[in-house]
């Protein structure tokens, strides 16, 4: 697993796209490896963010990005900005 920033699915494979649009089987392969490592890291990490009171992140701890005010004053100890919270649980819907 690389140590960079997690990025949802979408922006994952974006990222690792070669100049000529295409990855090969490798690439493919260690593009799904890494990105369910960082799904089991992330689900690690939501399990342990969980309990009441926690204070919401000022960035999100997927990819880093800033968490509106708005979404932080809606959910009260909220760690993901939209789209990561949108592909965690498209995973979980998917892989349980």
């Amino acid at each position: 697993m690389n140590n960079s920033i997690l990025l949802p699915p979408e922006r994952e494979l974006d990222a690792l796209h070669a100049p000529d649009g295409h990855l090969s089987k490798d690439e493919q392969a260690s593009a799904v490896e890494d990105f369910y490592q960082n799904l089991a890291l992330l689900q690690h990490v939501q399990k342990q963010t969980k309990p009441s009171g926690l204070a919401s992140a000022a960035q999100c701890i997927g990819c880093g990005n800033d968490i509106p005010a708005g979404r932080k004053l809606a959910l009260p100890g909220v760690q993901l900005c939209v789209e990561c919270q949108t592909a965690y649980e498209w995973c979980e819907k998917v892989h349980g």
